[in-house]
């Protein structure tokens, strides 16, 4: 793969993971199961960048105008999910409420 580039109808709606050099995860978020989504996505990004070399970030970040967000993160203590307020607002509409 030699490049990854969402739609315009997506824009302001992808979670990405970079853990290590070798690894991305991305989720576009199409349904109200964004939150599950993070869940999976912050262990998984905790996972690898604890576990392997060239670690990068053990983060979830949210993709939008053009800009990165942190939005999820796994500790010791548990996951915390910090959400913006547009993907709050997405996450939202999507789930119809």
């Amino acid at each position: 793969m030699t490049s990854v580039r969402p739609r315009s109808s997506d824009a302001g709606r992808t979670g990405i993971a970079l853990p290590h050099r070798h690894q991305l995860a991305f989720h576009v978020v199409r349904d109200g199961g964004v939150v599950p989504s993070l869940h999976t996505m912050a262990r998984f990004a905790a996972a690898g960048f604890a576990e392997s070399p060239g670690a990068l970030s053990p983060s979830v970040f949210w993709w939008h105008e053009g800009s990165f967000t942190e939005v999820a993160t796994q500790h010791d203590t548990g996951l915390h999910v910090e959400l913006t307020q547009e993907a709050m607002d997405l996450a939202a509409r999507l789930a119809g409420g």
